[in-house]
């Protein structure tokens, strides 16, 4: 099964959760820079500024397409939910079909 994460999979739980530190350790704010701050804001502004739209939609975009394309591979529905992280198949079809406007059942083989 072939993935355009660049190899990652790790899904975009695990992505937040590397971004913003462990949200359950006491005090996991105070482990970064004001510098850092600085360039996520430069970031998450000047993805919104080339693309339109604001980071986070712009990755649940790119996770909705890989979905599509994992279904497309003949993938599991509860396989791909794991891949990406999800936590259950209820949020995983939750969120595809808030992104997709369908459920992940009708673009399964």
């Amino acid at each position: 099964m072939s993935s355009h994460l660049g190899g990652n999979q790790t899904g975009s739980r695990s992505f937040y959760n590397g971004l913003w530190g462990n949200p359950g350790h006491l005090g996991y704010h105070y482990h970064h820079s004001f510098s850092w701050y600085g360039m996520l804001f430069d970031l998450f502004r000047t993805t919104k500024k080339h693309t339109g739209i604001k980071v986070k939609a712009h990755i649940s975009e790119i996770l909705t397409e890989e979905v599509k394309t994992l279904l497309q591979d003949t993938a599991p529905i509860k396989e791909i939910a794991q891949i990406l992280g999800f936590k259950t198949l209820y949020g995983f079809s939750k969120f595809f079909k808030r992104n997709a406007s369908l459920p992940p059942q009708i673009l399964s083989h």
